[in-house]
């Protein structure tokens, strides 16, 4: 249940980490403080306060003319006064908060004679006290019970908060930005498209992970360049005997045996050109931006040339363009679809764009895979005996190569049950 509240990303834990510990070190910090200086200081100022009040009623006791009494009060400790001789005050009120009950214990112990409490949230504080010759209300400003220091304290203490949070998302972007351009790198690699040379930088750490991404890319790049070299030099030295054998078929005299041996050399030439595409995979084609919508529609026609019952069905905007290897993917589609129109009579493909994400559905009518089975068919060279008929299977190379396109563009290939009855095909390309 935590981890489903807990930030996904680097820079989000990064960044939970360091402030985490700073909060609850400013928690610790104000409760302490709270403890002991804010709490402490306001009982002194409660005191000092409820003292004064003391004092001033005791002079007025005293003196019979007051009113130069309450003056040197309003002057000298910041007291408003005013009397009302043979007044009353009202003691039904109930205190609410804790500095009226600190403000209630102080004066109990300091003078003798009922009173009143009031303290407004923003103004002043009232004290109405029942004197044996009337009610001397007495109004104190905020400041006599208030401390500004609490205040300034607690502002400092969120500023400086603000100022390292600040600072630690600064310096966590800057170490954050190299892992992603690594990610980037390494994803455009994982998709055959171009890529410079990733220039290491950040924490050692992070420039160790990219020096080694660097060498890498290198070594798989020279695999890719020395076995498309090998597969060059195969093509050429096999294609050359079967080029010789079909020149010495057509000059044989007996053309019933020139036409076995004929198909047989063709079977050979198909065989060779599967086990060929299947081990070149991805080859050094380079990748091209192309209208997915007039690709698609491309592909599709050259299958209705054949009257073969095919519609193409899309939901994607018009001018949707993907960064392809053409050659790959036509080949990736063929087979595909070419393996639905050998095994159904009605086929329906569907171009779909789903956030950042295009998907090709391909539902036919025909016998299907069976689901046990559906993990197999991806293997090289694995055929199906029961639901596929062997002579037009080919080598069981066609979804290998599908998928090996599918994956080589960040994307996949799997199998499921069509709506039409049959098997369904589905093909994710990331845009």
């Amino acid at each position: 249940m935590i981890k489903r509240y807990l930030p996904k990303t680097l820079f989000g834990r990064s960044l939970m980490i360091i402030v985490t510990p700073l909060i609850l070190l400013q928690l610790v910090v104000l409760l302490i403080f709270y403890e002991r200086h804010w709490a402490s200081m306001k009982r002194q100022l409660v005191s000092n306060l409820a003292g004064d009040i003391a004092l001033l009623t005791d002079v007025i006791q005293h003196v019979p003319d007051s009113s130069k009494v309450r003056l040197i009060a309003r002057e000298q400790l910041d007291l408003k006064t005013k009397f009302i001789p043979a007044g009353e005050i009202s003691l039904g009120k109930e205190l609410s908060t804790d500095l009226e009950h600190h403000l209630q214990n102080a004066l109990k112990q300091k003078i003798d004679y009922p009173f009143a409490i009031d303290i407004e949230p923003h103004e002043w504080t009232q004290v109405s006290i029942q004197m044996p010759a009337g009610v001397l209300h007495v109004h104190a400003s905020r400041k006599r019970l208030f401390s500004s220091t609490t205040y300034i304290f607690v502002m400092w203490m969120i500023g400086s908060s603000l100022v390292l949070v600040s600072v630690a998302i600064l310096f966590m972007r800057n170490q954050i930005r190299p892992i992603k351009q690594l990610a980037d790198a390494a994803d455009k690699f994982g998709k055959g498209k171009d890529t410079e040379v990733f220039k290491a930088s950040g924490a050692l750490e992070v420039r160790q992970a990219g020096n080694a991404f660097n060498r890498m890319k290198r070594r798989i790049q020279r695999q890719i360049s020395q076995r498309t070299e090998m597969l060059a030099g195969v093509s050429h030295d096999l294609r050359t005997p079967l080029t010789r054998m079909n020149l010495q078929v057509d000059l044989l005299k007996d053309k019933k045996a020139a036409k076995g041996l004929k198909v047989d050399l063709d079977e050979m030439k198909e065989m060779i050109d599967g086990y060929l595409a299947f081990a070149r995979g991805e080859g050094e084609e380079e990748s091209v931006d192309v209208n997915i919508l007039d690709f698609m529609e491309e592909i599709v026609d050259q299958f209705k040339k054949g009257q073969t019952n095919i519609n193409l069905v899309y939901d994607v905007q018009k001018d949707c363009e993907l960064s392809l290897r053409v050659t790959g993917m036509k080949r990736c589609f063929n087979n595909l679809i070419g393996n639905a129109v050998q095994h159904a009579k009605k086929i329906e493909v569907n171009l779909l764009q789903q956030k950042d994400v295009i998907k090709v559905i391909i539902d036919d009518d025909g016998p299907g895979i069976p689901e046990e089975m559906r993990g197999d068919v991806f293997k090289p060279f694995f055929r199906l005996e029961a639901s596929r008929n062997t002579k037009t299977g080919g080598m069981g190379l066609g979804l290998s190569i599908a998928r090996d396109f599918a994956r080589v563009h960040g994307g996949d290939v799997w199998l499921s049950d069509s709506d039409l009855g049959g098997l369904r095909v589905t093909v994710t390309i990331p845009i």
